[in-house]
C-alpha cells in the first residue's frame, strides 16, 4: 500500500459528500433510464449494493478523519486499504450496471452507459486523484470494460469510439497525475512556510544562547498575567534571580565559561 500524505487523504475526505451526492444522482438517472428494460430483481440487487457502497464511503471517510486527527498511522493505513477495496467494488458495481444495460436494453443504450461511466471517471479526478494510484486502478477498471464493449459491438461507430477512448487514456492519466502533483506541492509548500513562520517566531521570543524566553517575551507575558490577575482579583508574583559575582566568573575563567554557566543555570531553572 502506497503511503500518502495525511493532507491528501483529508482532501479525499472533504470531497466525499460531493462525490456521494453525485453518485446518488447518477444512480437515480441510471435506474430511471433502464427500469423498463432490466428485470426489477436485478435492478433492485444492483441498487442495494450501490446503497451499501455509499454508506460505507461515508463511514470510511469519518473513520479516516478521526484516525488522522488522532495521528494513528496504523489505523489510517488500514482504512485507506478498505477505501481502495471499496473503490474496486464500486467499479465492479458500475461495470455490472453497464453489462445489464447491454444485455436487456436495445442499442444504442450502450452509449448512455458509456457517457455515464466517462462522467463518473471525469468527476473522480477531483475526488480521487489525491490518492493517485487508487484512482489509476479505478480508472482502468471502469474504462476497459467499456472499450471491450465497444469492440464487441464492432460497428464502425463503436470501433471509432473505442479508438477515441484508447487515445484518451494517457490524457486523463496525465491530468490526474498533474492534479495529484499540484495537491502535494501545495501541501509541502504550506508546511514549509508554516515551519519557517514558527521558526521565526521562536527566534523572536527566545535568547539565542540559553534558548529561554527573552526580554520582549517577558514583558509581553507579564502584561497578560497582571491583566488576568487584576480581572480575577488574584495576586500575582514575579521572581528575579541574580547570579552572584558573575563578573568575576567572566574575568577569571573567560566569557565562554560564563556562557556555559548561563546555559546550565537556565536548564536548571527550566
Amino acid at each position: 500500500m502506497h503511503d500518502y500524505h495525511p493532507k491528501l487523504i483529508e482532501h479525499v475526505i472533504i470531497q466525499t459528500p460531493k462525490a456521494v451526492l453525485g453518485l446518488i444522482f447518477v444512480t437515480l438517472i441510471f435506474a430511471w433510464t433502464y427500469w423498463q428494460y432490466i428485470p426489477l430483481g436485478f435492478l433492485l440487487i444492483w441498487f442495494f449494493f450501490q446503497i451499501l457502497f455509499i454508506i460505507f464511503r461515508f463511514v470510511n471517510a469519518r473513520v479516516l478523519r478521526q484516525s488522522i486527527q488522532e495521528k494513528d498511522t496504523k489505523k489510517t493505513k488500514q482504512h485507506i486499504l478498505y477505501f481502495s477495496i471499496s473503490i474496486i467494488v464500486s467499479s465492479i458495481i458500475w461495470t455490472s450496471a453497464t453489462i445489464l444495460g447491454a444485455i436487456y436494453a436495445p442499442s444504442p443504450y450502450e452509449f448512455t452507459s458509456l457517457i455515464m461511466i466517462v462522467g463518473i471517471i471525469t468527476a473522480g479526478v477531483l475526488s480521487l486523484a489525491s490518492i493517485f494510484y487508487v484512482y489509476v486502478l479505478y480508472f482502468f477498471l471502469m474504462l476497459l470494460p467499456q472499450i471491450a464493449m465497444m469492440f464487441f459491438y464492432a460497428t464502425p461507430i463503436h470501433l471509432s469510439i473505442a479508438m477515441y477512448l484508447l487515445i484518451s487514456i494517457p490524457i486523463v492519466l496525465l491530468l490526474s497525475k498533474t492534479v495529484f502533483a499540484n495537491h502535494l506541492h501545495a501541501i509541502t509548500t504550506n508546511e514549509s512556510l508554516g515551519n519557517s513562520v514558527n521558526e521565526l517566531h521562536e527566534l523572536s521570543i527566545t535568547d539565542s544562547l540559553t534558548k529561554i524566553y527573552n526580554r520582549y517575551y517577558f514583558f509581553q507575558e507579564t502584561h497578560n498575567f497582571i491583566a488576568l490577575a487584576q480581572r480575577e482579583d488574584k495576586p500575582v508574583s514575579l521572581l528575579m534571580i541574580d547570579i552572584d559575582h558573575f563578573k568575576k566568573v567572566n574575568d577569571t575563567y573567560g566569557h565562554p565559561f560564563g556562557d556555559y554557566i548561563l546555559i546550565e543555570l537556565s536548564k536548571e531553572i527550566k
